[in-house]
């Protein structure tokens, strides 16, 4: 009976500990569950309220839009509606996207009506939201150029590459040339964009920008990307007066990114003058750089070339052939191609293509 005692003991005292474990889950689960209740209920107000704001604006833009009709329609336009100051920021929104809807005298009559409202968002442009300071960029890019046009040329060097780019973006759209040695200087930062959308922002500029682009597209100590980037402005500008630059690039051997992109320019604007430094890259090492050599030769070129060319039909890279077919078609060497593609040359079938091509 003793020996049962110690056993007994044991026994009440796990039961006490699984009372007492249970309670605990229980007053937690409670716990839990009263936070559960009070997020559902902040939740739920926060919808509540939201929903009431969102019904709110609705109203307020169904006004200012039957107004905005007969205000645009108007030869001399009044905008009678008092506009409160936490309305500001939302009438700017508002006008903002009304402008992409239109174009010519409309669209300069809401330039002009929201001149009184913007001096604000010059203060948000240093905000420390990123999207605020975007939306404020984006809202004086439509708005407020050229006069707040010092604000949008600081945020080129904001923090956030989203931002600046806005702002270069915005600025080459204007199509203001005295705009381009500020982008030029930070386009550095945007080496991870895509070289298409970059040149494009440059090329927005028009011709005008020219002489700024030769001058940093030749300076060796800019970075690479920038370089490019000028480059491709150049060649879809089709300047003319950019081909001995090429040619002087193309002379340092320094990337063959860079150099890559300057046969491309030679190709559109280089004369016969640059034929013989074009020339001097058909044994490049790099495939890219001999399949882009041999179309520029295909402009630049003539038929002392043939050899070299037919020559390139027998290269490793399948892409270097068929550029050099290409320029042997270009450069009236359709008897070359005739011959091989009667013979057993393992790209026969390619010179068979060429000159389908031809007769179609």
């Amino acid at each position: 009976m003793k020996s049962l005692l110690p056993v007994l003991n044991d026994y009440i005292r796990s039961q006490e500990a699984v009372d007492l474990a249970l309670q605990f889950l229980i007053v937690l689960i409670a716990i839990l569950l009263f936070f559960v209740i009070i997020l559902a209920i902040i939740v739920l107000g926060l919808r509540v309220k939201n929903n009431r704001r969102a019904r709110f604006w609705n109203r307020v833009e169904e006004r200012w839009t039957k107004h905005l009709y007969d205000y645009l329609s108007d030869d001399e336009p009044e905008w009678t509606i008092p506009i409160q100051k936490k309305e500001r920021l939302y009438f700017l929104q508002f006008l903002l996207r009304m402008t992409y809807r239109l174009q010519g005298q409309e669209r300069e009559k809401l330039v002009q009506l929201a001149q009184p409202y913007l001096a604000p968002l010059v203060k948000r442009t240093t905000h420390s939201s990123a999207e605020v300071r975007a939306r404020a960029i984006q809202t004086l890019g439509v708005f407020g150029l050229p006069q707040y046009d010092e604000a949008i040329l600081k945020a080129l060097e904001d923090s956030s590459p989203v931002v600046s780019m806005l702002a270069a973006r915005t600025l080459a759209n204007t199509r203001n040339p005295k705009y381009c040695p500020s982008i030029l200087s930070i386009l550095h930062r945007f080496s991870f964009w895509s070289m298409n959308y970059l040149s494009s922002m440059l090329t927005a500029f028009g011709p005008d920008i020219i002489p700024d682009l030769e001058k940093t597209y030749g300076n060796p100590r800019e970075p690479v990307r920038v370089r490019i980037a000028c480059c491709e402005a150049l060649r879809e500008l089709n300047s003319l007066t950019a081909s001995p630059i090429a040619e002087a690039v193309i002379r340092e051997d320094a990337d063959p990114d860079l150099t890559a992109a300057s046969l491309r320019l030679l190709k559109e604007t280089g004369t016969d003058r640059q034929a013989d430094v074009v020339r001097q890259l058909l044994d490049s090492d790099h495939f890219i750089l001999r399949a882009h050599a041999i179309s520029a030769l295909a402009a630049l070129g003539d038929e002392r070339d043939f050899p070299r060319l037919e020559a390139a039909l027998n290269d490793n890279s399948n892409w270097v052939a068929i550029h050099a077919a290409r320029a042997l078609k270009a450069l009236g060497g359709e008897a070359i191609l005739e011959k091989i593609s009667h013979s057993a040359h393992p790209r026969a079938m390619m010179a068979r293509q060429q000159l389908r091509e031809l007769e179609v």
